[in-house]
């Protein structure tokens, strides 16, 4: 169910390299949010924020604690709408819509998942998703009093240019995952892409029955998908493209399609089957 409510700044860190994170109270977007889906954001016009830019940014979803009605995001300062959300300070306010687009789906089996750059935040909210659901899995039914069978690895290769662009890391694993790291520049774990780890370790495990999960710049998606076609995977990406208004309405951030139809990113995605794409 798509919400549009004023969100108030409740924590906020600068990151290296003109990253930022926000955790952000939003209760009604906070539970109904899924992973693989995303908010528009726009910072509130006032004294000292003026009305450009006009149009609001989308920005996918790191993780929700739904409890406390929290939403967290992260992301890089690459323009005005993110230079105005980056010195936004505690205490104040924006206007968020979402949740929107369609999350990631669970079907049976492992979870990859692999997130080059910026691609981490969908990925760390679908690793914890899928680490809340396991917990759920192996408590006793009230029913029955028997936990649920059928446990799914999750398992994490994540990659970054170098050491000082590797964030969370502790989260994944707190959720559960099994995490590969590698470092362009190799500062820090396995020297190489996040797609090199990810091809030596198919070679050695040759899984049967797993789905992978990819986040991350369009060229990253388009080896991946060759890359795990080769091992007979499936697989589902997260698409970035420029929107200006999350719904559908502008019909500016087609994707092309491998059966050459059009879907919108927004709306249709932005996650999709890695086959349907044509990257």
């Amino acid at each position: 169910m798509r919400v549009q409510e004023l969100a108030s700044v409740v924590e906020k860190d600068s990151l290296a390299g003109g990253l930022h994170h926000l955790v952000l109270r939003s209760p009604r977007i906070a539970s109904a949010a899924r992973a693989g889906t995303f908010v528009m954001l726009s910072v509130r016009p006032g004294k000292t924020v003026p009305l450009e830019p006009l149009l609001p940014r989308p920005f996918s979803l790191m993780s929700t604690l739904a409890d406390a009605g929290l939403v967290e995001i992260y992301f890089r300062v690459v323009g005005r709408g993110t230079a105005l959300l980056s010195a936004l300070e505690v205490g104040d306010v924006l206007n968020m819509i979402g949740p929107l687009g369609r999350p990631w789906p669970h079907p049976p089996g492992d979870a990859i998942i692999v997130a080059g750059g910026a691609g981490m935040p969908p990925a760390l909210f679908l690793a914890e998703e899928l680490g809340r659901a396991a917990g759920e899995a192996k408590r006793p039914s009230t029913t029955s009093g028997h936990a649920a069978s059928g446990s799914r690895e999750v398992i994490v290769f994540y990659g970054a240019s170098t050491r000082s662009q590797l964030f969370f890391l502790d989260r994944f694993s707190a959720a559960g995952a099994k995490v590969h790291v590698s470092t362009d520049d190799g500062s820090a774990f396995r020297r190489g892409t996040c797609l090199e780890l990810l091809e030596t370790w198919l070679d050695d495990t040759r899984p049967s029955q797993a789905t992978v999960y990819g986040c991350g710049p369009p060229v990253m998606l388009s080896r991946l998908f060759s890359l795990v076609s080769r091992f007979g995977l499936p697989s589902y990406v997260s698409l970035e493209s420029p929107m200006a208004c999350g719904v559908g309405v502008c019909r500016g951030c087609a994707v092309k399609m491998r059966d050459g139809s059009f879907r919108m990113a927004c709306t249709d995605g932005p996650v999709f089957k890695g086959e349907e794409v044509a990257f």
